[in-house]
Parts: C-alpha cells; structure tokens; sequence
C-alpha cells in the first residue's frame, strides 16, 4: 500500500478527511490484499480437504499408474480432533451458570454479598440464548480458529448488538497487521446482502431518504441489485416494464423468494480504516464489478476497532495476524503421514492374506480359478508361489502410535486410547490420568480465547444497554426489552451502563471428564468447616450441572443468594421479632440493611396473616393484633428507607404490595379482635350480674348461718345456764338437806341427853 492508496498526512499537519482516497484506491487495496492471501489460501484449501475426507493419494493417478487396488482412505482422524477441541471450547462458552459476570462500580451495601450484577448476567444470557443464531455463529467462529488460526465475529452497523461470523478466507488482513486490536489500522472481509435487505433502502422515497443520511449510495445500490438480477440481460418484457421495475415487482410480490429465484446474493467488501484521530470508519464496495463510487460510506462511525469486529486467535504466532495458524496446520502433516501409514498397513495386510501366481509363459491374461470345495484348480499358464511375505503390523502401528506421540506433544491433542493389537491392559491411573488429558485444552488457548470472549461480550454488553438505539435499527426490540426488564428488577440506566462486564469461566479446562471430576472434589471439600450453607449448594448445583446441565439442576437445587447467610444482622432481626412479639416497640436504624431486615420480619408477620385466614379459631387475638400492628408499622419504617434509594425503586414498588396485602388482613384482625371483645364485654356484664346476684344470695345465706349460730349459741348458753342452775339447785338441796340431817343429828344428841323419848322426823 503506497501513498497513492493510503492518504498520509499533509505538510502542514492537517489530516484527510478518509485515509482512503477514494473506491478506486477500495479496490486497489482489495486486490492487493487478495493477491497476497493467495498463498495461505492455497494451504487452507488443502487442509480443509484433509479434514472434509480427501483422500491422501489422488485416486486418478493411482489407477493410471495401474494401483487403483491400493488402499486410499481418509480416516477422518483430522476431522475428529477438530471437533473434539470445538466440543472442547464450546463447554469454556456455554457450560456456565450465566454467561457474564457482571462487576458493579456501585455495589447495593443493604446486601451484602449480592449485587445488581446477578440480575444483569441473567437477563443478558436470555437474550442471547433466545436468539438461535448466536449459537450457530459461535460454533462457526470456533471452527474457523481450530482449523485456520483465527475466527471472526463483526457487526453489520454500530447500533445492532447482534454479531456474525465470518470465514477466514473472507477477512482481507494486510499482512503488516499485528495481533494487536489497537494496533490494526485496516481490514477488511467479504459479505453478502440478499437482494429484499438492500431494496429495503430504495423501496420508496422515505427509505432512500433515511437511506442517503445512514450513508448509502442509492444509485450504486440500484445498480447492484440489477447486477446482481438472474436475468438482468433481459428487458422485463414479461412485465412489460424495465430490468429495474420487473425485478422491483417481484421483490415487492414476495422479496423473499425473489431474492433467492430471481437474484443472486449481492456480494460486497466491507473495508474498516482507523482514521488518523482514532476512528474507525467503514467503506462498502460491490465485490463482483468496479463500480464508480462507495456502496456505503460511515465516516468515523465507530470509536474503535473493537467495535466493529473481534478476533478469536488460536495462538499470536510471532506477533502478526499472518504468521498465526491454527491446529488445522499443526496436525496436517502429522494426519496426512498417519493415513498413509494406515493405508500401507491395509495394504500389507491384503497382500499376505491373498494368494499369489507366478505367470508363466504363453498364458493368457485371463485367470480363471476354480474353488471345488477345498481344492482350488489353477488355470493353465500360471503356478503358485509360496508366500513367504509376513509384514510385521506390529512394527507399522507403533511407528503411528510414536507419530501421534509427537503429536500430542506438539498440539496438546489427547487421543483417549492408542489403536493396536494386543496393547497391555491399562491401570485405574492410568485410565484417569488419560483422561484428564483427554480433550483437555492448555491453560495459555485457554487465558487467549477468555480475553476475545470477554470483548466480544463487552461490546455486545455496551450496544444493549445504548440508550441512543434507534427504533429502524435491527434488534431494536431485544435490546428495549432487556433493558426493561433490568429496570424492572430495580436496576437503573447509569448502573446498567457503567458495569464492567466479563465472560464467565467455566469449570474443568473445556474438558467435560475435568468438569466431573472437579465438581467430585469440590462437592467432598464443601462439607469441611469454613464453607458457609450457600457454599455448599452452590458445589451440589455444579455437580448436578455435570450431570444434568445448569437448567437440570435448577429442578433439584434451587439457586440460593448469599442474602440467606445468617449474619450479626440477621440475629439481631431475629431479637426484634421477639420484641415484637412481646409487645414492644422497635427502633429503625437508618443504617441498618433494611432489605435483611425485611426478610427476617415478613416471614414471622405473614405467617400470623395465613394463621388467621386458614383457622382464625387457632390465633391467639390478644397477642397476635398488638403484635401485628407494631410489626407492621415496623416494616413500613425499614420500607421508607429503602424508597430513598433510586435503585430499589421496583424492589419497594413490589414490597409495597406485599405489606398492602398485610394491612388488608390485619384490618380483618382488627375487626375480628373488636368483635370478640364486644362479645367478651357483654359476657362480662352477665357475668357480673349474676357474681352480684350470687353475691347477694351468698350474703343472705350468711346472715341465717350466723343468726343460726347466734340462736344456737344461746340455746348452748341458755342449756349451759339452766344446767348451772340445776347444778346450784341440786346442790342447794343438797346443803340444805345436810343442814337438816345435822339439825336432826343435833337434837337426837339433846333428846337423848334429857332423856326424853322424841318420835323421828319423817321427812318428804
């Protein structure tokens, strides 16, 4: 590329406006990288055929020189090493969790551990895995790097987040260009419209407007959709209308099938230049003619290279895009050699197992051998000869073993078993160690390819969250909807933007048998003390993935957030459910994580609400209203604090809902716990009443036991009298009776001293 290509710089400093002169400087350039890609391709072409089946000798020349019997086969050895390495790459791409990780320069301090980023890296895996074309563009650029060295993802634009792949023999890289992104000044690779995706820019004089400012040339556009006309010789008679205007009704009757019957695809170069102020613009020309002039020209349209196109690279060669090759290029010979080698065996092989004549003299071309049973009849003119040809096979396979050897020392391609006969039965290490090797890419393929996968999904990240994306943009929709959905989850615009975005490493060096055994220990290791609850179903999700793959394991293990790690916070909450429970009022800390708090003290609340609306009759009111009302106005403090963060806005919206719910069922509390104390008043009354009332019966029954005791008491005193007097009577008469025996006594003494004769006293 000379000055004449490439404008330089003026004398006086000034920049040109394209550092491409013009198309007919596009086309120069087009042809000079081509010619310089001719021979690579022509080494490409080989390799491929290697890998699609072509046989080692050219079977023409085998039958000319009269070997047309000669073994010649491809085995496909080259073809199973590819795609045992793309099985390989394709688990580091899509065994994972999510397909991002998500680092936020924001992170939610209300929950520690846990970020907007998890919501993130999930919403952007469904949009990708919702769009069926990713994988099949991944799978193709992962072909291209095994088999050529390098794999191309690109954007049609700067606005669709959609990338495709393109073959290597399509890129048209300088051969100066190094492996570096901010170091490649130019490239370019050849692309293909359909006829309907190009007449949707001049389909009418709206889209040739809208066309003209996106940078289209309308004119060359039409120009290139008549070229690229089956029939373009033809003047539309049929129509009886142009070549132009036939063509343009049958586009318009059904584009799609005229863009496939009545057009060719209109193929075109797309050349990406690095301006001298660090731009990136692109340039499209029709590849099949010169035309006068740009298809389409987007003058600085990208701040860098990085958004326009991504390599994935197999190795960095000595630092230029030219001396990369891929592991198409490494196994070549070492394949190429091992069918051949195979094909001598065969060979070998059919000649000591056949039976060999020795012609003799005026015989005839003809050999007619006649098998009777187990004597075969030589024809006339030929004799046997005694085989003594015995090639050793043995000899053959280990010098292929010993080549696949130096194969797997140079490439780092495993096979998982040697092919001969009688090979030593392998030991249960020996097993295990081959295994681990098998399919098992090299830690260097594997740091390369992580750091092109982090920036094809960085730029893929930055076009999805553009708030600038316009609705006539392809994946309009797609890129609104994820960042709806984000915004829904209470993710905002700025954090959206701002996250820096890497792909997700997966588990066991791409190789699925690494996967399984790493996810065997990891799972034994998690059962050790130091591993926390969340850690532990993490390794049963990963080893259910081995297995079942991450959305197989969902139906088993729940992904579980960090934010159900019993932490100093979550004790806490817990002591102010006590609290609550006991009555007492609870202060909200405005730097508490509310969001923690929130999930302690719901739970324990919405419980008591489906307690009551199951079985009310089981609840204890007294306790449960009081209760409720000081945990409600609780969660209302703690949900005030989280509405100050702009964040949360979608969180609180829907915690909001969720304490509404409660309020409506504590309302129906409320008016159940009125009622029963309504019903307990009036049963209290009436149980007063009748207290007094027995009150009253009680203390009449009272007074008769007291009167009755009185009475009795009396009548004791009044008996205790009346026999005291009766005793005092009796022995009054008693004195008196003894008074009148001593008086008797007296004056018996006195008769009888005067000696008078006294009758006796009778007495009563």
């Amino acid at each position: 590329m000379d000055e004449q290509t490439i404008m330089p710089m003026s004398d006086n400093g000034r920049a040109p406006n394209s550092r491409i002169k013009d198309s007919d400087a596009a086309y120069e350039l087009f042809d000079s990288i081509k010619e310089s890609d001719s021979t690579a391709a022509m080494y490409r072409c080989q390799i491929q055929g290697l890998i699609d089946g072509n046989p080692p000798y050219n079977p023409g020349e085998l039958r000319k020189v009269g070997q047309g019997w000669r073994s010649n086969v491809n085995f496909r050895e080259a073809e199973s090493i590819i795609d045992t390495n793309a099985a390989s790459i394709w688990e580091l791409d899509m065994e994972v969790q999510r397909l991002i990780n998500v680092e936020l320069d924001k992170p939610d301090l209300a929950r520690p551990g846990a970020n907007f980023g998890e919501i993130i890296a999930e919403e952007y895996t469904r949009v990708l895995e919702r769009w069926p074309d990713y994988f099949f563009n991944r799978m193709l650029c992962t072909r291209e790097m095994l088999v050529t060295g390098i794999g191309t993802m690109f954007w049609h634009d700067k606005y669709d987040w959609r990338p495709r792949a393109a073959k290597r023999a399509s890129l048209l890289i300088p051969p100066n260009s190094k492996v570096t992104m901010g170091e490649l000044e130019l490239i370019g690779f050849r692309h293909t419209y359909q006829a309907h995706e190009l007449y949707d820019k001049i389909k009418d004089d709206e889209s040739k407007e809208a066309a003209r400012l996106a940078g289209w040339n309308v004119d060359l556009v039409r120009a290139a959709l008549i070229k690229a006309s089956k029939n373009a010789s033809s003047d539309g008679s049929e129509l009886q209308s142009s070549t132009f205007e036939a063509m343009q009704q049958k586009l318009k009757n059904n584009d799609f099938a005229a863009s496939q019957v009545y057009c060719n695809p209109v193929r075109v170069i797309q050349l990406l230049v690095k301006e001298y102020n660090g731009k990136v613009s692109r340039h499209i020309i029709y590849e099949d003619e010169k035309l006068p002039g740009y298809m389409y020209v987007g003058q600085d349209e990208y701040d860098g290279m990085e958004h326009a196109i991504c390599f994935f690279v197999w190795n960095i060669g000595d630092g230029y895009y030219k001396s990369i090759k891929g592991l198409g290029h490494r196994i070549f010979p070492h394949v190429e050699l091992s069918n051949r080698f195979i094909n001598s065996t065969v060979d070998s092989a059919k000649i000591s197992s056949s039976f060999v004549l020795e012609r003799q003299g005026g015989a005839k071309n003809n050999i007619n051998l006649m098998q009777l049973g187990s004597v075969t009849v030589i024809p006339d003119g030929f004799k046997p000869v005694q085989q003594s040809f015995t090639p050793n096979l043995t000899q053959l396979i280990g010098v292929r073993n010993m080549l696949h050897q130096i194969l797997n020392n140079n490439t780092g391609v495993y096979k998982k078993q040697l092919e001969g006969p009688n090979l030593p039965e392998r030991t249960a290490t020996e097993v295990q160690t081959e295994e681990r090797k098998s399919a098992k890419l090299e830690k260097n393929q594997i740091s390369i390819h992580y750091l092109f996968l982090d920036a094809m999904h960085k730029e893929i990240y930055r076009r999805l969250c553009s708030a600038d994306y316009p609705k006539e943009a392809c994946g309009y929709k797609e890129a609104k909807e994820f960042q709806k959905r984000c915004k829904e989850r209470g993710v905002s615009a700025e954090v959206l933007r701002n996250a820096q975005v890497t792909a997700t490493r997966a588990i066991g060096f791409g190789s699925a048998t690494m996967h399984d055994m790493i996810t065997r220990e990891v799972l034994s290791l998690s059962q050790v003390n130091g591993v926390d609850e969340i850690g532990r179903q993490n390794a049963l999700r990963d080893r259910l993935a081995a297995l079942v793959g991450y959305k197989g394991a969902e139906r088993y293990v729940p992904e579980a957030s960090r934010d159900l790690i019993p932490t100093s916070e979550h004790s806490l909450a817990m002591l102010e459910n006590n609290d609550i429970m006991n009555k007492q009022q609870v202060i909200v800390g405005t730097d508490q994580p509310h969001a923690i708090h929130w999930q302690v003290h719901f739970p324990m609340l919405q419980r008591m609400a489906q307690t009551f609306m199951q079985s009310p009759q089981s609840l204890d009111l007294m306790s449960a209203v009081p209760a409720m009302e000081i945990g409600i106005r609780h969660l209302g403090l703690h949900l005030s604090n989280m509405a100050r963060d702009e964040l949360r806005k979608a969180q609180v919206e829907e915690m909001q809902k969720q304490l509404e719910l409660l309020g409506k069922v504590f309302g129906a509390m409320q008016k159940a716990f009125e009622q029963m104390m309504k019903q307990r008043q009036a049963i209290a009354e009436q149980q007063a009443a009748q207290v007094q009332q027995a009150q009253q019966v009680l203390a009449d029954r009272e007074m008769q036991v007291k009167l009755a005791q009185i009475q009795k008491d009396f009548e004791v005193k009044l008996a205790n009298v009346e026999k005291n007097n009766q005793i005092r009577w009796q022995r009054a008469i008693n004195s008196m009776n003894i008074a009148d025996m001593r008086a008797a006594a007296d004056i018996r003494r006195e008769d009888a001293k005067a000696g008078a004769a006294i009758p006796e006293r009778v007495t009563e």
